[in-house]
């Protein structure tokens, strides 16, 4: 058992980053690298609210199997906490946009709402914001 590794820890470490250096260009790793950090900075606000936040590069560029690397920007909540702040998602959204085009890369985002069929009675709906970055 002591050789087993938690699941983010097989995908943060030295050989991975050195892999995607290679795959992808040392310079590039390292202003995505300053980009996810300047992202979490922006989206720091929400965690302290009680959102979960989530800023990292897609699991396929982890696995160094993307053309160029892509990092995603999640946030999530439940519906009721959401709602509450939706218009504070919507500026972020649009300070993020701005961030992202002066870098020059290219970038989608949506709300995704909880799908009615795979609800549980009982549980909290949870709502997402979600971004896709791609150099």
């Amino acid at each position: 058992m002591k050789y087993l590794k938690k699941w983010g820890q097989v995908f943060e470490s030295d050989d991975t980053l050195q892999y995607m250096k290679i795959r992808y260009g040392e310079s590039t790793i390292d202003e995505c690298n300053s980009m996810i950090d300047d992202i979490k900075d922006m989206a720091l606000e929400f965690s302290d609210l009680g959102f979960n936040v989530s800023v990292s590069y897609s699991p396929l560029t982890l696995a160094v199997r993307d053309t160029s690397p892509k990092i995603r920007v999640d946030i999530g909540a439940n519906t009721e906490l959401f709602d509450k702040y939706y218009s504070e998602i919507t500026e972020l959204d649009s300070r993020l946009r701005e961030y992202v085009k002066s870098k020059g890369y290219p970038c989608g985002s949506n709300i995704t709402k909880p799908n009615s069929d795979w609800h549980e009675p009982g549980q909290d709906e949870y709502k997402h914001y979600q971004m896709s970055i791609q150099k």
